[in-house]
């Protein structure tokens, strides 16, 4: 009552948002399935990146093998572990570093190398090492990994040269 300010009655309005609610939850569905698809393919592509890349590393007879920053093992092929097994007698893992691998003098040595690397030089060296008893020659490529304008690891190729070092050496004999 206007005069008494006493309520004497009410008047109420009702709106039905059910198909709303359903129309919201239908949405949500199927932006978790769009959700799910991605990730699925994503997943799929990723997994396809990883064996084109192992494909590409293990299809050679050069060693190969990447470090991060740390000098941690990244990646590395079949080749290297072998090679790695015969000249140290142990089984590289990912993760570990030339610390973990090598001699002090050896691991110092090889630091150096990546150091040198992951300031952004790209380099080789000549070094030798003895396989099944006998002296190898080997051509080392250092190649800084760059992301986003950084260097963020070193990739290593190690190719034995011996045949052809051999050959040479036969050829200036004669």
């Amino acid at each position: 009552d206007a005069a008494t300010g006493q309520v004497t009655g009410a008047v109420s309005t009702t709106i039905d948002i059910t198909a709303r609610k359903l129309a919201e939850e239908a949405q949500q569905r199927h932006l978790a399935m769009l959700q799910d698809a991605t990730e699925a393919r994503q997943e799929e592509i990723l997994q396809q990146s990883e064996a084109r890349l192992r494909a590409l590393i293990e299809n050679t007879t050069d060693a190969i093998w990447s470090v991060d920053d740390r000098h941690r093992l990244v990646i590395f092929n079949s080749t290297f572990s072998h090679r790695f097994t015969e000249v140290f007698g142990l089984v590289p893992q990912i993760g570990q570093g030339p610390r973990e691998l090598l001699p002090a003098e050896l691991a110092e040595h090889w630091q150096e190398l990546l150091n040198r690397a992951l300031r952004g030089d790209q380099f080789s060296e000549s070094m030798q090492f003895t396989i099944g008893g006998q002296l190898r020659d080997y051509d080392v490529l250092f190649s800084p990994i760059t992301a986003g304008g950084q260097v963020t690891g070193v990739t290593v190729y190690s190719r034995d040269v011996t045949p052809l070092r051999r050959a040479l050496s036969a050829l200036e004999q004669e």
